[in-house]
């Protein structure tokens, strides 16, 4: 809402909750939770590192921008982009994708 992020791919997602039922849910889920929210990354926090001050929420969620760079191809954005001299626009997955290895 602060007009920060340009669309939802360009999130990073801090995650943290209070109930450890939610917080094995989250982390049984975790390696879909980025294409499930839409976004680039996200990442499980400890209740304490991120709603230190949230005393009646369950759950805490903040979205700040992405480490590493925009893939040309996948649009998300990810360390491992640029690490390829072949194909230096693409992640990882995005490699893998077109080169077939």
């Amino acid at each position: 809402s602060a007009g920060r992020l340009r669309a939802s791919i360009d999130a990073c997602i801090r995650i943290a909750s209070k109930s450890p039922q939610q917080n094995d849910l989250l982390k049984k889920y975790s390696n879909q939770l980025a294409e499930l929210f839409i976004v680039s990354e996200v990442i499980l926090e400890e209740w304490n590192k991120i709603a230190s001050d949230a005393k009646s929420a369950e759950l805490a969620i903040v979205a700040e921008k992405p480490s590493g760079s925009k893939c040309v191809r996948c649009w998300l954005w990810s360390e491992t982009t640029g690490t390829h001299p072949d194909h230096p626009g693409l992640c990882d997955k995005c490699y893998e994708a077109v080169t077939d290895e």
